[in-house]
């Protein structure tokens, strides 16, 4: 949208106000049916000619009896109701693929917390294994060591060899 210009609005924007899909607003916008242009490689529409389309629509059916309706004006109305009922079952659908998305995910989570707790369990006693205790330094771990395989060497070894 234009900074400048503040009466033009996305095509998405557009086609949500006129309750249709972006393909048809560009399609009007290419008839000259709603004035359009490009701003880099979006489409805009400009507002005053939903505003007209959506009070043009509202003012077609206002006050009109549905006895008045011609069989074009059922047709249409049937058709938009027949795809807005698709579009609210595909809509549940989606919705009731993602609450079963967020469960798998909520309990691989779970998994994988347990998981993360374990191994630093694991880091930790092997780490406290592994390195000097604070008042030693490396040397003198190194100095234990060797003497420790010294001795055990030792009484490894049998007497007079």
């Amino acid at each position: 949208m234009s900074v400048k210009d503040k009466t033009w609005c996305p095509v998405s924007e557009a086609a949500r106000i006129l309750g249709v899909s972006p393909k048809t607003v560009i399609r009007r916008i290419k008839r000259g049916e709603l004035q359009g242009r490009k701003e880099g490689n979006r489409w805009v529409v400009n507002l005053s000619d939903i505003v007209g389309q959506v009070s043009g629509q509202m003012s077609d059916m206002s006050g009109t009896d549905v006895g008045q309706l011609s069989g074009g004006d059922i047709a249409a109305l049937k058709e938009r109701v027949a795809r807005l009922e698709e579009e609210n079952r595909l809509l549940r659908e989606r919705v009731q693929e993602l609450q079963e998305e967020r469960l798998f995910l909520r309990d691989r989570i779970l998994a994988l917390e347990g998981t993360i707790s374990a191994l630093q369990e694991t880091l930790k006693t092997l780490s406290q294994k592994a390195l000097p205790s604070p008042g030693e330094s490396l040397g003198q771990k190194l100095k234990k060591l060797f003497k420790r395989r010294r001795k055990e060497q030792k009484e490894q070894t049998p007497p007079g060899s």
